[in-house]
């Protein structure tokens, strides 16, 4: 079977660009053939969510929640198949695929049943007495939104994950184009989806599902006339690609972009004399889950210098050095890691292709404040461990970095009072402040913020998780009338 893009309802026209995903754990291609789409069907599928985008920013919200429940109905009913290609394509656990889906399908309800909150639109009046007029402003869909999947999340950040949830509920047309690393996931994903539209009657066009392996399809999106505005989880270099590109339009968009974050994590003193083997334990973990490639993967540890510091970051290492080397996503995220860390760990072979050995790597502050190479995000199972010597030290670290998605304490209340200076200078940057806890996990909910400052994110006042999300996708319209 060749499996085709969809533009609407209907199937895209066939291409001679043909490309297949690839399983790093059997190491080989997997059977299926993609056709990748043409540039004049991106153009169709943009003038189409244009058309729908007028009927469907008019529904009722009861309309859009019963869509996106009725999206998180379909996908439990497709579990197995959707399982079984995600393992394959991704090289991750079963376990690793339920979980989030489990979280997809929980995403979706959670923004419908948002959506049925009367303030949900956060409407305004004023009827102010030194004028005759009356003002009203609520918030309105933006319009059709390009949403690109990601590499790490084929499930929770892709097809149907929170870009595309949070664009729909808002009352958003989508164009998804799908990461290439995972394009049958995202054909099944994108065939339950479809699925739901045709049976609540929806708006041809409401949305459109794009196999590309390359980069013209995307570059089209961005630029057309249509889209207004674009989802986007993935590197810095991508991410920022996509600004330069909506930036240079007649009319900009804006790219609400997630990218790259070293996640910082400063250990005071108190939690490593009394739990040293608790946070060993945890930061083993946090930092090795499957391979390392998560954006809030805790990459860099500031650590107190004391005789439980030093203690600390020894048996962390170790612990790194005796967890099973994992495998990465694909064979280019493989190549892209084993660029970056192999003049530090050539010593580090692993048997199994395209896995990697979880590390530590323990520089002093000085090599870290001298070395720009810290401050980016490594993608994959290594952690860098620097050992501080004072407050001011620390802070002078901390002010080298960029913006973060996630900025950790470990400590006690009462350190964290005496370091009230840093943990204010780190919310300058980062979107979420974690106290006594790892970064890896990001909870759905109304008040978690995924985002932070530039090049955590592209717009530091908005969240790609939870159902603020929403708020990217609308724009407040004033209705003023004489009282």
């Amino acid at each position: 079977m060749l499996y085709k893009s969809r533009i609407g309802s209907t199937f895209s026209e066939d291409t001679t660009i043909r490309f297949s995903t690839f399983n790093c754990l059997q190491n080989e291609s997997n059977t299926e053939v993609y056709c990748g789409v043409s540039v004049k069907d991106a153009q169709r599928a943009a003038i189409l969510a244009t058309e729908a985008f007028r009927q469907f920013k008019k529904t009722d919200v009861s309309v859009r929640a019963d869509f996106l429940n009725g999206i998180a109905d379909e996908l439990e009913l497709q579990r197995s198949e959707l399982i079984q290609m995600y393992c394959k394509e991704s090289s991750l656990s079963a376990q690793r695929a339920n979980s989030e889906l489990d979280r997809t399908i929980f995403q979706l309800r959670s923004y419908g049943n948002y959506l049925l909150n009367e303030q949900w639109n956060r409407p305004l009046l004023s009827e102010p007495e030194h004028v005759p007029v009356r003002v009203e402003t609520k918030l309105q869909a933006i319009g059709p939104v390009a949403v690109f999947g990601s590499s790490n999340f084929p499930f929770a950040y892709s097809t149907a994950g929170g870009d595309t949830a949070s664009a729909l509920a808002a009352g958003c047309p989508v164009i998804v184009k799908a990461h290439p690393m995972h394009a049958g996931t995202s054909w099944l994903v994108a065939e339950c989806i479809l699925k739901v539209v045709q049976e609540q009657q929806l708006p041809d066009g409401v949305f459109s599902h794009l196999l590309d392996n390359g980069h013209d399809v995307g570059e089209e999106l961005v630029g057309n006339e249509f889209i207004k505005a674009v989802g986007f989880t993935g590197s810095i270099r991508g991410g920022r690609a996509l600004m330069d590109l909506a930036s240079k339009r007649d009319a900009p968009i804006p790219v609400f972009a997630e990218m790259g974050s070293i996640n910082p994590v400063v250990f005071f003193q108190s939690e490593l004399e009394k739990n040293l083997e608790l946070w060993i334990d945890k930061f083993t973990t946090s930092i090795s889950n499957d391979a390392g490639q998560f954006c809030t993967k805790p990459g860099l540890l500031f650590v107190s210098q004391s005789a439980e510091g030093i203690q600390f970051i020894a048996e962390l290492k170790k612990q790194l050095s005796l967890t099973e080397p994992t495998c990465h996503l694909h064979p280019n995220l493989f190549k892209n890691y084993k660029e970056q860390v192999e003049e530090s760990f050539k010593w580090i072979t692993c048997k199994q292709p395209y896995h990697s050995q979880p590390v530590l790597r323990e520089v002093t502050a000085r090599e870290y404040l001298n070395d720009y190479n810290f401050y980016e995000e490594f993608f994959g199972p290594q952690a860098i461990a620097v050992l501080y010597k004072s407050q001011e030290e620390l802070i002078e670290m901390l002010n080298k970095l960029g913006g973060q998605l996630t900025t950790t304490f470990i400590g006690s209340e009462e350190e964290f009072l005496a370091n009230e200076e840093i943990i204010d200078r780190a919310k300058e940057k980062a979107g979420r402040i974690i106290f006594n806890g790892v970064p890896t996990g990001v909870t759905v909910c109304d008040a978690m913020v995924h985002g932070g400052t530039y090049p955590a994110a592209s717009d530091s006042r908005f969240t790609a998780v939870g159902t603020q999300s929403i708020y990217r996708f609308l724009r407040p319209v004033a209705m003023q009338t004489i009282r």
